[in-house]
């Protein structure tokens, strides 16, 4: 009988000690020395991080532009793919020899325009160059056949880098068509009757810079003349400008034979015409009217974008003010056909010159004649009058506000000849101002 207990009793100590270990066992995986360790498998980065640095898109202006080494590339939003883009090139320093022949700075030697397309199967993206092409009434039966007979052509195609991960940008390297190797964009030495090549290894891109609504690029080239047994070396520095063009066209106007104009010529096709025909369509400002309905009731407005002149620093100062009347006399013709405040002229050239953050660094004396300032950034001093007459002071005074907390009741005595318009509209600017900080920068 006590051995009968005894099996028992050992058997079941058995039983337990192998549930036990069994358990034990089990469980082993997640306990101590007995964990397993996960095994971490790296990301490959992608090839727009290797380019861009992030994952993230953040487009700065029209396009980014971006450079590694001695590469420039263009990251385009996928929605501008289709859009008219202006190509314009003009030249910024020429040599001696070209001066004398009258080839100077500022000339714009060559215009176009161009579209992009993306083809994702083959990974390009193409240029195709947009001609004028005749026109015909769309309700007309061979309107289908004149837009079935016309294509514009290919003039370049650029390899697809690297795609952003939303696929709402594409990257693409544009060192040919800045640097001389390729005459897709730019063909200055034909343009200036040169007819040469540039010197691929005396050319290179200088820089690349992306604005709100267009990319330029300036680039110093070099190419070789040959006369007879001698040679000469020609190094021009050009800018090569891509615009977005508005995505709505602003509407033609036909010639007037009774007013001279340049024009640009387009045929034109039609049903019922016994010979095609050409159209004559005049080169213009796009001035719309602020107030339309007001524009066609025979109120002067003001235009959406005036026409801006920009006075280069190089003119002598006391040429400027003629010059700028000059332009600005045009206003009364401007009147006449229904806009005020038509046309403006500046001396603006700083913006273009420096960039952001040295015009934010220091303090600046900004000049521009005007009801109210309209400079993205800030200034110390607005200069808003060059011809203000002053009781006591024999010559006409520049007027100006000074941005600064007055000290002493001597400071605040000597401002009182500012005029009391200047004041409320440099106090209405410094209000806009501090409102829209950091969204103009």
């Amino acid at each position: 009988m006590h051995k009968l207990q005894i099996m028992i009793g050992a058997v079941a100590v058995s039983m337990v000690c192998s549930s036990c270990f069994a358990l034990t066992m089990k469980s082993a995986p997640d306990m101590g020395l007995f964990k397993k360790k996960k095994k971490t498998v790296e990301q490959p980065v992608s090839d727009y991080k290797k380019l861009v640095g992030s994952d993230s898109v953040n487009v700065k202006g029209v396009m980014n532009v971006v450079k590694k080494d001695q590469d420039f590339y263009l990251e385009m939003p996928v929605k501008l793919m289709g859009r008219v883009f202006l190509v314009s090139n003009k030249l910024q320093r020429v040599p001696n020899e070209l001066n004398e022949a009258g080839v100077n700075r500022g000339i714009n030697y060559e215009n176009q325009c161009v579209r992009f397309e993306w083809d994702k199967k083959k990974k390009t993206v193409f240029v195709r160059q947009q001609r004028v092409t005749p026109e015909v009434d769309q309700k007309d039966a061979m309107a289908a056949s004149v837009e079935n007979n016309y294509i514009d052509p290919l003039i370049a195609s650029l390899k697809v880098e690297a795609v952003a991960n939303d696929s709402s940008t594409v990257i693409f390297k544009v060192n040919d068509l800045f640097n001389g190797k390729k005459t897709y964009f730019n063909d200055v030495f034909n343009l200036i009757n040169l007819g040469t090549s540039a010197d691929s290894d005396l050319s290179h891109i200088i820089d690349i810079k992306a604005f709100s609504n267009n990319v330029t690029a300036t680039s110093e080239l070099t190419t070789v003349v040959h006369e007879g047994k001698s040679k000469t070396n020609v190094t021009v520095e050009v800018s090569c400008s891509l615009v977005l063009l508005p995505e709505q066209p602003m509407v033609a106007r036909k010639e007037n034979q009774r007013v001279g104009y340049f024009t640009t010529s387009r045929l034109q096709y039609g049903d019922r015409q016994q010979e095609v025909t050409r159209n004559n369509y005049i080169t213009r400002w796009r001035l719309e009217p602020t107030d339309e309905e007001a524009y066609l009731r025979g109120e002067l407005v003001e235009p959406k974008k005036p026409i801006v002149f920009y006075i280069d620093q190089a003119v002598p100062a006391f040429l400027r003010p003629y010059i700028k009347r000059g332009m600005t006399d045009w206003n009364v013709a401007f009147e006449k056909a229904g806009f005020k405040t038509m046309l403006y002229a500046n001396l603006m050239w700083k913006f273009f010159v420096f960039t952001p953050e040295l015009l934010n660094r220091y303090d600046m004396w900004f000049a521009q004649y005007a009801k109210k300032p309209t400079s993205p950034y800030k200034f110390t001093f607005w200069q808003y009058s060059g011809g203000t007459k002053i009781d006591g002071v024999e010559k006409p005074c520049d007027m100006n506000v000074w941005f600064v907390p007055l000290e002493d009741e001597t400071e605040a005595e000597n401002s009182q000849t500012v005029s009391d318009d200047a004041r409320q509209a440099a106090g209405e600017f410094q209000i806009e101002l501090q409102e829209t900080e950091g969204s103009l920068l």
